[in-house]
């Protein structure tokens, strides 16, 4: 997800927009990883609601690699000491059964 949200795009909106424009009958059985300038922009909140959003459309999990936002809310690493963030990220050249890429600041604050 690039971009940043526009004022007034809350999380709620943006997982509107990003469940919409995934097949519905891709969701049931896997985990999505959200990613991406919009998604880092998220308090953890927005990012919870982006996850259950998902999980809602039938999909296993959603997540999101947890970052300095996300250490903070927990009030240390989410990770075990000495393993670094990069650990929890997505492999370079990973693949993945389908990519979605939307651009946030295209999300209309006024859709429904």
């Amino acid at each position: 997800m690039d971009g940043i949200l526009r004022h007034a795009v809350s999380a709620h909106k943006l997982a509107r927009h990003l469940v919409r424009r995934v097949p519905r009958d891709a969701l049931p059985g896997v985990v999505v990883e959200f990613d991406g300038e919009a998604i880092a922009a998220l308090s953890v909140a927005g990012r919870a609601v982006l996850c259950a959003a998902v999980r809602a459309a039938g999909a296993v999990a959603g997540i999101v690699a947890p970052d300095g936002e996300a250490d903070h809310h927990l009030g240390g690493p989410a990770r075990t000491e000495g393993e670094p963030a990069e650990a929890l990220v997505s492999s370079p050249g990973a693949r993945f059964d389908l990519e979605v890429y939307a651009n946030a600041a295209t999300i209309d604050p006024r859709a429904a």
